[in-house]
């Protein structure tokens, strides 16, 4: 456990696609981080039951099975994951001088487009427990 100071829960939201073609400095801070890749990772922690993942709104377990069919379903898209919220400790450390953040949970959300391919929002497919 870092020594120092604990700051407490901050939940935030992340984008990991850049929609906006005009958008550079959206292109820039994402320029260095693999989506692809992520997103892979993600779903095979999820689908191997590695993880614990639990429905956003109810907190109930998504079983692996359950998670495969509802993208099988065409529920979601991978390719329209857009967002990622974060739950995490901040934890100073005095003798590193340095922040520290523990990952507490991790909800990862989808593009939702009406009929004319307007983006709606953000829906939540899971979350993520890391620790609680």
């Amino acid at each position: 456990m870092p020594v120092g100071d604990s700051f407490g829960k901050i939940i935030y939201d992340t984008y990991v696609i850049n929609r906006d073609s005009t958008d550079s400095w959206g292109d820039e801070c994402l320029s260095g981080f693999n989506r692809n890749a992520f997103i892979s990772k993600v779903f095979k922690a999820a689908t191997e039951d590695r993880i614990t993942t639990v429905d956003y709104f109810t907190g109930e377990k998504i079983t692996p099975l359950q998670l495969s069919k509802m993208e099988l379903d065409g529920v979601f898209s991978r390719k329209n994951i857009s967002k990622i919220q974060f739950e995490e400790q901040w934890l100073w450390n005095d003798e590193k001088n340095e922040l520290q953040k523990q990952i507490i949970s991790m909800t990862i959300a989808y593009e939702v487009f009406d009929f004319e391919g307007k983006s709606r929002g953000q829906k939540p497919i899971f979350k993520m427990i890391f620790k609680k």
